[in-house]
């Protein structure tokens, strides 16, 4: 078989090997071998700054302007920069290296120029105590590392010795040792003399607690610089100096009292404590370290090619202290921010719609107050030859092209998927109206989203389709506007300050532009781990946050809100800590125990979180006997327990503990006492095997306890428990020798754990004790204590679907799992879990509000508080449901359609669409639009008696809304209806039957409720005593009857039984009483209940009236009453009046004047009280 080489393939990879030579050669050419230093220096001085690089040609830029050679300033055939007679200062050089290929520029190097007025000296101490030591500083107010300070004692030269420490910031530490160093000492620096000071030896004051002379200060410096802490103190006895760094002791020089730190790193930040002890007191002063650095580059920027129209990303990833502020230049010139260069908030520099003039050499400066860094790269623009396809499916344009959605700054497009096969693609191309950049990219999907557009702004997009042969068809084209963006912009340059322990002030700056609406007021919202979020709302562009918890760390962000309700973006969040405060607790759970006849241990644990304000630097420890001053025991933070010893035996003691932190002492724990014992412990045999050894299943943990044998002596230093399930030797526990107590926490259900412990001191270790406990079937309770919880959390929208949620978490662990709550406007909550620090939230309403935070839990179940709130709303999406309650109306000559929004709008409705047709079939609209205010409109000028289609659909910012179809016939003067149904015909003898329905039930119900109202009546008068029954009922005259009280009318004819005549008086009173509303029920029964009958029947088959016949003895007669006025009825035919009496016996009222007798006295007796003069 042979093999051979394929020429091709050989071309390529020397193609290959040729362009990988170049890019490394290019990154190669593309930096300085040398850059500027910043210089210090002396008026009247000469500097000189270095430069070099692998680009041929170097020139000098000084504050952005070109340097050109002159008497003063001499670029050098090798490019150094000369300076002679330097006189002004704030000067900033730059190094330009250049070759056809393009232009570099170097960091700015600063030039300083330092005046030294005056060198004196400044004392630390006023005196020097004797066996003590002083700290005397030499003060120049030069800045320069270089400097060279000498120190001179009486004008000789002093060098290091026993009594002399020159330290690295020039300082000189007297130490006073037993030769007294008295006399008058002076320094030199930049060839000027101080002033000379005087130190003479004093002896100390009689003061047992500690005075210090020189205290720590706070200090800034940068990495790999040295740093010196001075400190020293004053007692009657001199007090010993201690170096503690977040309150654990470290190691200092033991020749000098201050602390020198050299080569500093950003692990040597924190608090640093000078401690100064004495037998009976210590006392401690703190300072704080900071170390800032000049900026370094986590990612560097590297060479890239790109696509011409493409959009390019050149990344570039910085860090430092403070944080570096990122700029980019091209070809030397400084990049300004617009449409198309945009630099991220990570630093990366971002060219949309990349062109061939963009072609060059980019840097990426890094820069902060401690200096400044630069890397460079070169970018490549290709251009792809894209030829006409003549003839085929490719020359077809995309059909159905059309908006999905569009936003402020983005869009997504879609259109009818064409493509056959793997190698066709489609090229979309987007330009801005007036603009001479547009943007390609090249998809194989029938979708593709644009972002980075500028908000309300016009664009045309085309869509073309690319076959295998690279070969471009027809381009399908849709102009389009973005939305106007109502966004308030992010507030700038937020600073946040610490000012007390329990305030903050939080400062920003009003962007020139707020937004397209006028801003309302900014949202400032903060939370800490101890602190849930809150929000304050502020006018301004300040706000000091109070009542915040001392020494603690704080998340703070600012965003802006305007008069529409709209939230704008929250600046970057910014962590800032409240300055500390003394422990206001102490510490907790102090234990005191007397281990010998002059030695007791004490324990104890640290205050609660809330009561330490601070770093804790160690523990003050107070005792002393009943009668005896205090005395003073101090530790370092990493010790809770000590042992006191030298004390006398059978004693009784009393003991405080109280925590240090930086900011001093806190309050004493109470008092314990406890007394030595008379004798020490026997430790010259082994202890006792323990007693009552047992385990037991409680609450969920087993509980293992024991104690030791009664009026034993013997020293129990320590115990060793082992226990594991089904075997004893799995786990091990190490147990003082005062433990009689052991707690396994959620042990395994169903399992047989069995124990053994032994009791050991210096002498040996006793027997074993044997237990055992078979723990049941239980459910493990998962509550636990909280971690800290997940901070920075932020929020970009997606889509109208979907939300992104990102956030930060340092102390992140395998197996840790967080929990994102998501709440909706409507108060739903979804939950959703994670291992990643990321969650795109998906399925979400379009146009909703939604609050989200998150949750971490560890490996052993214990969960954090949840995090700070953030919230955001999704994307507008097209209408998912039609217009509502659309309805058509007839007036004169317009038809008037009306509607409803849509239930389902999903963003804001701008406008709606109104359309109508006659042609049924083929639906030929013809559309208006009606004011964006009004759900209504007026259609003039239609045919009548032509049937009509109309349709109503809604409008917002992504799409039009389902359709909703009315069909309706055009008749003038009457109202039309949405849809046409036949009017029922009602015949006359149905209405005339539903007519008398509604009049006998009507009757009925007056029939009883006249009935009621008497029998109301009667009670009311048998109550007062007014009347008695004074009438009898004749057998034989057929049954009254009498209609209610209701139906009783003046006009009707009631005669008196004593027949008196009546008078003038008396018909002109009556005559004046009003008539009473006539009542009929029935037209064959108006004879007997109108007032006035129309019939009247003959006297021997009419009753007797009622009030003819006279009262009886016992009833009271009224003292003036006339007669009623006869009614002359005329006579009607006997056939008629017996019709109309046998017509009157209806069913309920003969049942009811059955029942009720005495109705008819009531009725007697309510006439003639009606008659009453």
């Amino acid at each position: 078989m042979k093999i051979g080489l394929d020429p091709k393939m050989t071309s390529f990879r020397c193609l290959l090997l040729l362009s990988l030579l170049n890019f490394s050669d290019t990154q190669r050419h593309l930096t300085f071998t040398k850059e500027p230093e910043d210089i210090i220096s002396t008026r009247g001085s000469n500097v000189h700054f270095k430069c070099s690089s692998t680009l041929g040609k170097i020139s000098w830029r000084v504050n952005n302007q070109p340097i050109i050679s002159d008497q003063n300033r001499i670029i050098k055939p090798n490019g150094i920069l000369k300076i002679r007679n330097v006189k002004h200062s704030n000067y900033r050089y730059q190094c330009v290296a250049e070759d056809k290929s393009g232009i570099i520029v170097s960091r700015k190097a600063s030039l300083k120029v330092e005046e030294i007025k005056k060198v004196y000296v400044k004392r630390l101490s006023s005196t020097l105590p004797s066996g003590g030591s002083v700290v005397l500083q030499c003060v120049s107010g030069s800045q320069r590392k270089d400097i060279d300070i000498k120190w001179f004692f009486d004008d000789k030269l002093i060098k290091k010795s026993l009594h002399y420490n020159l330290l690295a910031d020039g300082s000189l530490e007297i130490i006073n040792a037993d030769n007294p160093q008295e006399g008058l000492y002076y320094c030199t620096s930049h060839n000027r003399k101080s002033n000379s000071i005087p130190v003479s030896i004093e002896v100390a004051i009689n003061n047992e607690s500690p005075i210090f002379n020189s205290i720590p200060s706070d200090k800034t410096v940068i990495v790999g610089e040295t740093v010196v802490f001075h400190c020293s103190a004053n007692a009657l006895k001199s007090p010993t100096i201690q170096w503690l760094k977040d309150g654990a002791v470290i190691s200092s020089n033991k020749d000098t009292n201050c602390l020198t730190i050299n080569n500093v790193s950003y692990a040597d930040r924190g608090w640093y404590t000078c401690r100064a002890s004495t037998a009976t007191d210590t006392k401690d002063e703190s300072a704080e370290l900071f170390v800032n650095s000049p900026p370094f580059f986590k990612e560097s920027p590297q060479d890239i090619e790109v696509q011409k129209a493409s959009t390019a990303t050149i990344t570039c990833r910085v860090d430092g202290m403070p944080t570096p502020k990122v700029s980019w230049y091209k070809n030397g010139e400084l990049i300004q921010k617009s449409d198309y260069f945009k630099i991220e908030k990570t630093g990366d520099l971002k060219i949309i719609g990349v062109m061939k003039s963009d072609e060059g050499i980019y840097q990426c400066f890094a820069e902060n107050f401690v200096g400044s860094r630069q890397k460079a790269m070169r970018l490549s623009v290709s251009t792809t030859v894209y030829k006409r396809s003549e003839t085929g499916r490719s020359n077809k344009k995309p059909k159905l092209l059309e908006i999905i959605t569009v936003a402020d700054t983005s869009v997504k497009l879609k259109w009818l998927r064409e493509i056959f096969n793997n190698e066709e693609s489609y090229l979309v191309t987007l330009t801005a109206q007036g603009s001479n950049r547009p943007r390609a990219v090249e998809v194989t999907t029938n979708q593709v989203s644009l972002d980075n557009l500028k908000p309300d702004a016009t664009y045309k997009v085309g869509i073309q389709k690319r076959d295998a042969s690279s070969s471009l068809g027809e381009s399908a084209e849709l102009i389009f506007r973005t939305k106007r963006s109502i966004k308030p912009t992010s507030p700038l340059d937020v600073i946040a300050e610490a000012k007390s322990n329990t305030t903050i002030k939080v400062t920003w700056k009003v962007p020139e532009s707020t937004g397209s609406s006028l801003l309302d007021y900014y949202e400032v919202v903060y939370s800490s781990p101890r602190q849930q979020q809150r929000k304050i709302e502020e006018d301004g562009n300040e706000v000091i946050l109070k009542n915040l918890f001392p020494f603690e760390l704080y998340d703070i962000r600012v965003r802006g809100v305007n008069y529409d309700g709209e939230k704008g973006e929250f600046s970057g969040t910014i962590s800032v800590r409240t300055l500390g405060y003394l422990p206001t607790g102490p510490p907790r759970n102090v234990i005191v125990e007397a281990t010998g006849s002059s030695q007791i241990l004490i324990e104890w644990k640290e205050p609660r979180r809330e009561h330490i304000n601070g770093v804790i630097t160690g523990y003050s420890i107070k005792y002393k006997k009943s009668s005896a001053e205090w005395r003073l025991l101090s530790t370092p933070a990493t010790r809770t327990q000590v042992e006191l010893t030298e004390l006398d035996k059978n004693t009784l003691y009393f003991v405080e503990v109280a925590a240090r932190n930086n900011h001093g002492v806190g309050p004493y724990s109470p008092t314990k006492n406890i007394k030595t014992l008379e004798k020490d412990f026997d430790e010259s045999q082994i202890p006792a095997k323990p007693i009552n050894f047992k385990a037991e299943f409680v609450d969920g943990d087993i509980v293992v306890t024991w104690g030791v044998k009664k009026g034993s002596n013997i020293r129990i230093r320590s115990y060793l428990l082992e226990y594991g399930k089904f075997v004893p030797t799995q786990e091990y526990s190490s147990l003082t020798g005062r433990t009689t107590r052991y707690v396994i926490k959620k042990p395994e259900p169903k399992t047989l754990y069995l124990f053994q412990i032994v009791a050991k001191n210096n002498f040996g270790k006793s027997a074993f004790a044997v237990a055992d406990c078979h723990v049941p079937d239980y459910t493990v309770d998962s509550k636990s204590e909280e971690i800290e919880t997940p901070l920075q959390v932020q929020s970009v929208v997606l889509g109208a679907h979907s939300i992104s949620l990102k956030w930060t978490y340092d102390k992140f662990e395998k197996g840790m799992e967080f929990t994102v709550r998501c709440i909706s406007s409507n108060r739903k909550t979804h939950l959703y879990k994670t291992q990643k620090k990321s969650l795109t939230i998906r399925r979400l309403r379009p146009y909703s509000l939604y609050t989200m935070d998150v949750m971490v839990t560890d490996p052993k179940g214990r969960k954090s508080g949840w995090s700070m709130v953030v919230e955001n709303r999704t994307g507008e999406a097209a209408p998912s449901t039609p217009p509502q309650n659309v309805t058509v109306g007839v007036f004169g000559k317009v038809i008037r359609l009306t509607w409803q929004p849509p239930k389902r709008a999903n963003g804001k409705i701008i406008s709606y669409r109104v359309g109508y047709s006659k042609d049924i079939s083929n639906r030929r609209w013809i559309y208006q639009t009606p004011k964006l205010s009004s759900m209504s409109i007026d259609i003039k000028n239609l045919e009548p008696g032509q049937s009509y289609v109309f349709e109503v659909r809604a409008r917002n910012s992504v799409d039009l809304s389902p359709t909703e179809i009315v069909k309706f016939r055009y008749a003038p003067k009457k109202i039309a209806q949405p849809k046409e149904e036949p009017q029922p015909h009602i015949k006359p003898a149905v209405l005339y039957s539903i007519i008398g329905s509604v009049v006998g039930f009507t009757a009925i119900v007056v029939i009883i409720i006249s009935i009621y109202v008497c029998r109301r009546r009667k009670a009311q008068d048998e109550s007062r005593g007014h009347y008695k029954a004074a009438s009898t009922k004749s057998n034989d005259s057929l049954p009254s009857l009498k209609p209610p009280d209701l139906w009783i009318h003046d006009q009707m004819e009631l005669k008196n039984v004593d027949k008196r005549p009546q008078t003038p008086s008396d018909d002109e009173r009556y005559s004046k009483r009003p008539l009473r509303k006539q009542i009929v029920t029935d037209t064959r029964n108006s004879a007997l209940y109108s007032s006035t009958p129309r019939v009247t029947a003959p006297p021997e088959l009419s009753s007797p009236n009622p009030l003819s016949q006279p009262p009886s003895s016992g009833q009271a007669t009224p003292s003036k009453c006339r007669s009623p006025l006869p009614v002359n009825s005329p006579r009607a035919p006997p056939d008629v009046t017996l019709r109309t009496t046998r017509s009157v016996s209806t069913e309920e009222l003969s049942a009811e004047m059955a029942n009720l007798e005495g109705l008819m006295k009531d009725l007697n007796a309510i006439t003639q009280k009606e008659f009453e003069c």
